[in-house]
């Protein structure tokens, strides 16, 4: 069990680093809005992490043949696939167009509430994790 949390802990912490580059990737476009001839960028972190997802199974990154699935207790939960943390990277792409302020205004606030998210599905395994090594004592 152990073994699974730390993977999920894994897993968001990298969503948790994907979303930390795309504020940053936003900021700068906020930053240089006004810049002429700058150009855009935008990370494809919604599109990354539904293929991530999207896969077989989770891999232990410490011992790379580990595979752990999902468990699924009904048919309407999403189920997971393989998950390789190594390959799991967040591509900057380049926009093109004017940049609306307003549009990215509204990107870094769902930006900022996938990161709070993410931090919290942490802190609730961290939770768990911690409920039952005090229950064991």
């Amino acid at each position: 069990m152990l073994g699974q949390v730390n993977e999920m802990c894994a897993f968001y912490e990298k969503a948790l680093d994907a979303a930390s580059l795309r504020q940053k990737v936003l900021s700068e476009n906020l930053a240089n809005i006004n810049t002429p001839g700058y150009q855009a960028k935008d990370v494809a972190f919604e599109e990354t992490m539904r293929q991530a997802v999207a896969q077989e199974g989770f891999v232990n990154p410490h011992t790379k043949n580990k595979t752990v699935t999902a468990q699924v207790a009904d048919p309407r939960h999403m189920k997971f696939g393989h998950f390789d943390m190594a390959s799991f990277k967040m591509p900057v792409n380049y926009q093109s167009g004017k940049l609306d302020i307003n549009q990215e205004m509204v990107k870094s606030v769902q930006n900022q509430m996938i990161y709070q998210q993410m931090a919290g599905k942490i802190g609730g395994l961290l939770s768990g994790v911690s409920y039952v090594i005090d229950t064991v004592k």
